[in-house]
């Protein structure tokens, strides 16, 4: 056990120095993330230590009540540990019970019943429903298309508007110049008199 042992420390030792001296900059990176993360860890100790005092008082009291039964370290360590043992053979054959098998084919039965029930009872429904959506449908696009004829309508009294204000401008910009041209010949009549 103890050759086990320093043969898994050496192989740790000669893996570590293999990633150090293949990439140093990497490495050196992930030893100090580490060394953050424990000291962060330790710092959450110090802020409240009770839980891992809680969990180290435990295992001593643990280990010394049974060294005090006069039990090896290794049927200490044992005794920590939670032991799963075989599923007893009643636990499988209470499986094969034909009173289990009845209880679970009704319940299963019930249930599909049930389901069956519902299922049928949602299909009379439907058509209903389905006949209230495809009325909501027609009326959504007959409204659709009155929106659409209303919006060409008023696409069509816009441009004639809009038709009918520049020919307004042009007329009002017309009748301005000839304004002036009026004044100007205006002007020269009363300077010729």
């Amino acid at each position: 056990m103890k050759r086990i042992g320093f043969a898994l420390v050496g192989l740790v030792a000669a893996a570590l120095s293999v990633c150090y001296f293949a990439a140093p900059d990497p490495f050196l990176q992930v030893v100090g993330d580490a060394e953050n993360g424990a000291l962060l860890g330790w710092e959450r100790v110090e802020a409240n230590p009770l839980p891992v005092v809680f969990a180290l008082a435990t295992l001593v009291l643990t280990l010394v009540y049974h060294r005090g039964k006069r039990k090896a370290l290794r049927e200490v360590t044992a005794a920590t540990q939670a032991a799963l043992g075989p599923v007893p053979a009643g636990a499988v054959a209470e499986y094969d019970n034909p009173v289990l098998k009845r209880a679970q084919a009704r319940a299963t039965r019930t249930q599909l019943l049930t389901d069956q029930v519902s299922l049928q009872s949602r299909q009379r429904k439907l058509p209903e429903e389905i006949n209230k959506a495809e009325k909501e449908v027609c009326y959504c696009e007959q409204a659709l298309a009155d929106a659409r004829r209303k919006l060409m309508e008023r696409e069509k009294a816009h441009d004639e508007a809009a038709a009918r204000l520049d020919a307004l401008r042009r007329e009002q910009a017309d009748g301005e110049a000839e304004l002036v041209e009026i004044d100007v010949e205006l002007r020269k009549l009363a300077e010729v008199a």
